[in-house]
């Protein structure tokens, strides 16, 4: 924002098409796969052996839980969710434990678990990502600074930073290499 700029001396250039925030997933072989957060609801509350797994502040936040059921109009029955932690919720989704599971919705975990992420037009808050810098740098060539943005983030959707991601987390390559392999791919 400009107040923070002024103050801070920050400058935020472009935005990414991808959006790390929460979503829901199904394992690849579900009969719950590829529902909307409306159709995941809907599941939910028709079949009763069917759960949603959580980590312990999703039910509690206001950017969490609370945005599904006020968009969908429907609450997940009592003894339909489960409290897990973060890590242990994509292998309990993947392995059908859990019918839907919370994630991130770039995480690697997601292509090399192959989860169906459930489709989201708009409930859950986008938390997209920016470049910053310092203003007076930034002031020493806009435009170049704002094509190099523009570069970065040209390609830069969901499922391919859950790639990269996965590179990482999964094949534990450094980030460095993963970021540079990135980079040089786009021209950087």
């Amino acid at each position: 924002s400009e107040v923070y700029k002024r103050k801070n001396n920050i400058r935020w250039i472009g935005s990414s098409p991808f959006n790390n925030t929460y979503g829901f997933a199904t394992a690849p072989d579900s009969p719950a796969g590829g529902l909307d957060l409306q159709g995941m609801m809907e599941y939910v509350n028709e079949n009763a052996d069917a759960t949603v797994c959580m980590e312990s502040e999703f039910p509690n936040r206001p950017d969490g839980l609370v945005l599904v059921e006020n968009a969908t109009g429907l609450t997940i029955p009592a003894g339909q969710s489960e409290i897990l932690e973060t890590g242990v919720i994509y292998d309990e989704t993947a392995n059908g434990a859990c019918t839907f599971g919370e994630v991130y919705t770039t995480d690697g975990r997601i292509p090399a678990l192959e989860l169906d992420v459930v489709e989201d037009d708009g409930v859950l808050i986008l938390y997209n990502v920016s470049m910053t810098m310092a203003d007076d740098l930034f002031q020493q060539a806009p435009e170049a600074f704002e094509a190099l943005a523009d570069t970065i983030f040209a390609n830069l959707d969901d499922d391919t930073m859950a790639e990269l991601n996965r590179r990482v987390s999964t094949d534990g390559e450094d980030p460095k290499t993963v970021a540079t392999d990135y980079l040089t791919e786009q021209g950087v």
